[in-house]
């Protein structure tokens, strides 16, 4: 038989059981049995203190449905208990068996489900203002004209025609439009079809996105006749593609191949947007190597022996180049080298020099940046004659700031002015590289 209330093995009431401690008033979370206290109506609790049944108001109050506060304190170990009883109500049901008819309204809180159709005399109250004209319904819910939700504010609009497939949601005159032109049955490959995504607004039709047939993808430029992303994927690679406000292209990243070995895929920037001969290739991702063709290095060296008999007065002697091996973004000019943007970067200089002074004291090779300088010293007096050649090289990772500068210096300290810098690539050479 159907149970009210709790199910069988629930039981119709629940027991609270604390041990008070002296002065005790309040009652409230865990009782001795670990059990919650809770409790929604308290015309079905009883509350009681060492046996004796308290009377509510005047021994207690319960108003919070998880605590009961009792007027006066309890004693050490006093045993204070609440039976709280489930509550219920015979309900104006229909029969679950039998069926029924609802006469009144009928309030959904979750999903409603139906295992066959849904037949309704008069008008579907959609949302508590509008009624959804059943007139046209037929069947298993199948549309054959508008449907319309609410005149005049957001509708739906379904539409078959041998011509277009349509889906749109209105708002007045405005119209947000999903297109479909293939029909059932027709042939992908002979057809092509697409599907269109369209605003119209007073008359005035834009496409904000178009998908074809060959899986490319156009979004289309608030203004709806430019496209300003596209992407296309014909079987072998897979293009983004950003156009600027006139339409021509200005960036796009290119995808190719179909094999790990053979994947690559490139960054590219147009410098002039109406040729792709222009592109300006900033990034390449090719079997798992990534290269940055515009990312800023140089390379500059002596071609010549154009530094001879550097001072011995301690003076710090800029180092001139004279030839360039490369420069990546032309960053490097006068001698010095200028960050064109904030970053690390790899900085290395090598000079060699002929004819070290055994006199002088020491020898220093410099770095000299904004953001601070890097050394390699030379103590050329631990030597009891000249030496024929002397090599000195710094390396150096420096914090450089967009516009810091770099230079290289060499300072010889004392002795006789003798000293030649080596004119050779190999020899004497300062480079640097933007690592990131």
């Amino acid at each position: 038989m159907p149970y009210l209330g709790r199910s069988p093995g629930s039981g119709v009431r629940t027991r609270f059981i604390y041990a008070a401690t002296a002065g005790q008033t309040s009652f409230s979370g865990n009782d001795s049995n670990s059990v919650s206290l809770a409790y929604e109506d308290t015309l079905y609790m009883d509350v009681y203190q060492n046996g004796v049944l308290l009377k509510p108001v005047t021994d207690y109050a319960a108003t919070t449905g998880t605590s009961v506060v009792l007027v006066t304190g309890a004693n050490t170990d006093d045993v204070v208990e609440m039976i709280v009883y489930d509550t219920f109500a015979v309900a104006d049901t229909v029969s679950a068996k039998d069926g029924g008819t609802f006469s009144g309204n009928m309030a959904m809180g979750g999903t409603l489900t139906l295992a066959g159709n849904a037949d309704f005399n008069g008008n579907l109250d959609v949302d508590g203002t509008t009624d959804l004209d059943t007139t046209n319904v037929v069947g298993a819910f199948t549309v054959t004209g508008d449907v319309t939700l609410n005149d005049g504010s957001p509708n739906l609009r379904l539409n078959d025609t041998d011509v277009s497939r349509f889906v749109d949601i209105l708002y007045g005159t405005r119209v947000a439009t999903f297109r479909n032109t293939m029909a059932s049955g027709e042939d992908i490959d002979t057809v092509e079809p697409s599907m269109v995504f369209s605003f119209k607004d007073d008359g005035e039709t834009r496409t904000a996105m178009t998908i074809d047939h060959d899986a490319a993808t156009t979004i289309h430029s608030s203004g709806g006749a430019t496209p300003t992303y596209s992407h296309t994927n014909n079987g072998e690679g897979l293009t983004f593609r950003y156009n600027d406000d006139s339409g021509a292209r200005a960036a796009d990243i290119v995808a190719t191949g179909n094999t790990p070995a053979g994947a690559t895929m490139a960054m590219r920037f147009f410098t002039n947007p109406a040729s792709t001969d222009n592109a300006a290739e900033v990034m390449r991702l090719q079997n798992g190597i990534v290269t940055k063709p515009l990312q800023p290095a140089f390379q500059v060296y002596k071609s010549s022996n154009d530094q001879n008999n550097i001072a011995a007065d301690n003076s710090s002697v800029v180092v001139t180049w004279s030839a360039e091996a490369f420069d990546i973004g032309s960053n490097f000019a006068s001698n010095t080298f200028t960050a064109p943007v904030t970053g690390k970067y790899l900085l290395t200089a090598k000079l060699r020099i002929s004819d070290p002074d055994s006199a002088s004291q020491y020898y220093i090779l410099k770095l000299v940046c904004s953001n601070g300088d890097s050394f390699d010293i030379f103590d050329s007096n631990e030597y009891s004659s000249d030496l024929d050649y002397l090599t000195l090289q710094v390396t150096i990772v420096q914090d450089m700031d967009a516009n810091d500068t770099a230079q290289v210096q060499i300072t010889q300290q004392g002795g006789t002015s003798q000293s030649d810098i080596i004119g050779a690539r190999h020899y004497s050479n300062f480079s640097g590289y933007l690592l990131g």
